[in-house]
């Protein structure tokens, strides 16, 4: 596929483009799916080429597959699409960039699509035999198995060449039971599943066979739960729920082209201004976050993104205060600033956006048991279930799959479906502790959703647990 990219850059350029990128993708994925044991596989493939070029300041995209590709009609295609978008869209201007040749690839220690299909069917098949000997009130069990890998050769008019190869694997399963007319569900290791950059390996380590079991007993005691009643009190969050909170409240908010409005009439902005940076009290004083996508293993790691740029790690809020937005070459570029290689695209017929890469919460000195012991009264919340925010990412709810009523330092009864209900900045600064980082747990999505048309990429999100004071709180789906 060079030979093709190179020929739509030389014939960009011919047509008098002042930059080009010519990006081949192939995409390769595995879903292994079952309900109540019966196993349905599908795989797919996705592989063109998509060429972006620069006509005088505006943006011109077309792409194609494989089926009867020609590189240069593609590019004339994107050249014709610039000049006659100049009528409507802005100018764009590129931050600076290295011009490089190098090459990444995902570690694994078992390739996942080298693993026999039978051996991944038998997997999920054993879960379920698993759950139904567990009890007899089991009426659903639900196994998912995916892995996917995306091979990108990136080319660009100013020199630049990079190939690249993402491995992903993912497995996540639940169950219903149906007791006296009462029903209650419980995923491991929560709804989304648990995914991460690298092979087979990531699903031996979850160790999906002794979970089955507990998973079965967990959601028999949901069953006598009770619901909360609306109150405001001390929550500790675990891993799941920290992530997700972070994903919503802070990865999308800092995504610099919804601040700059690109995003308003699709998926929202964000409450955050250019003008924050460096002065708004995001948080309170122990609160740290990264965005890092250089983490080994982390579900949004790559080597360089879909522009050309490193993956970096980004510091996004310190000691509490607001430091800077995820940015593209374009979107920097507008507030002063470099790329931070956060631009991506999730096939080759889109063209890349800014996207999450695995956002964290730094370690604290705490830990979930010394957190508890200093609660005198409160919720516990494990495993986060559903989500409602604002276009702006700013008054949210939350709810997890349980939690337990804390009295007096120690977890006393089981709670069913608690909701945490607040305002994103207000929220944070009632951060109180941090685990440290032999808690802290990193998983993330393969699908988190942006753009016209959709766009779906992974994201990682985590970190220890965390305490908040006088947090809103209340039972849902009673």
């Amino acid at each position: 596929m060079f030979d093709s990219a190179q020929a739509a850059l030389d014939r960009a350029r011919s047509l008098g483009a002042e930059y080009g990128e010519a990006r081949w993708m192939e995409t390769r994925e595995q879903i292994i799916s079952a309900t109540n044991g019966k196993v349905d596989v599908t795989e797919s493939h996705s592989a063109g080429l998509g060429v972006r070029v620069l006509v005088e300041g505006h943006w011109g995209f077309a792409s194609h597959d494989l089926l009867n590709l020609d590189p240069t009609e593609v590019a004339e295609r994107a050249v014709l699409l610039a000049r006659v978008e100049a009528r409507a869209s802005r100018l764009a201007e590129l931050s600076p960039l290295s011009t490089r040749d190098e090459t990444y690839t995902t570690h694994c220690d078992v390739d996942p699509f080298d693993v026999p299909l039978p051996q991944k069917t038998e997997l999920l098949e054993s879960i379920h035999r698993t759950m139904l000997e567990r009890s007899s009130y089991v009426v659903e069990t639900s196994q998912r198995f995916e892995c996917r890998r995306e091979q990108t050769l990136l080319l660009t008019s100013a020199g630049t060449s990079i190939r690249q190869t993402v491995t992903l694997t993912g497995f996540n399963f639940g169950v219903t039971v149906e007791k006296d007319g009462k029903q209650a569900d419980r995923y491991f290791p929560y709804h989304n599943g648990h995914y991460a950059a690298g092979g087979f390996e990531v699903i031996d380590r979850m160790q999906p066979i002794a979970a089955a079991s507990r998973c079965v007993d967990e959601a028999l005691d949901l069953l006598s739960a009770v619901p909360l009643q609306e109150e405001t009190t001390t929550v500790i969050l675990d891993p799941t729920m920290v992530g997700t909170v972070l994903h919503e409240t802070l990865g999308h908010p800092i995504e610099l082209d919804r601040v700059l409005g690109d995003e308003s009439d699709n998926f929202g902005s964000s409450f955050l201004k250019q003008r924050h940076m460096g002065r708004f009290t995001y948080a309170s004083p122990i609160v740290n976050v990264v965005a890092d996508g250089t983490l080994p293993g982390g579900v949004g790691s790559y080597g360089f993104d879909h522009e050309g740029v490193p993956a970096q790690r980004v510091q996004i809020v310190k000691d509490g205060v607001f430091q800077g937005f995820l940015s593209s070459r374009e979107s920097g570029h507008s507030i002063g600033e470099q790329s931070n290689g956060s631009a991506r695209a999730s096939s080759w017929n889109r063209i890349p956006m800014v996207r999450i890469t695995n956002l964290l919460l730094e370690p604290g000195d705490s830990s979930l048991e010394r957190m508890i012991a200093e609660t005198q009264s409160g919720i516990y919340i494990e495993t986060w279930k559903a989500t409602d925010i604002d276009d702006k990412r700013l008054s949210f709810s939350f709810m997890g799959e349980r939690g337990w009523r804390i009295r007096d330092g120690k977890l006393t009864e089981l709670v069913k479906h608690p909701v945490i209900y607040g305002e994103t900045p207000t929220f944070w600064n009632t951060c109180t502790a941090i685990g440290n980082a032999s808690e802290s747990f990193l998983t993330g999505i393969l699908g988190c959703g942006k753009g016209l048309p959709w766009q779906f990429v992974a994201t990682g999100q985590g970190g220890p647990p965390a305490r908040f004071d006088g947090v809103r709180v209340g039972g849902g789906l009673r």
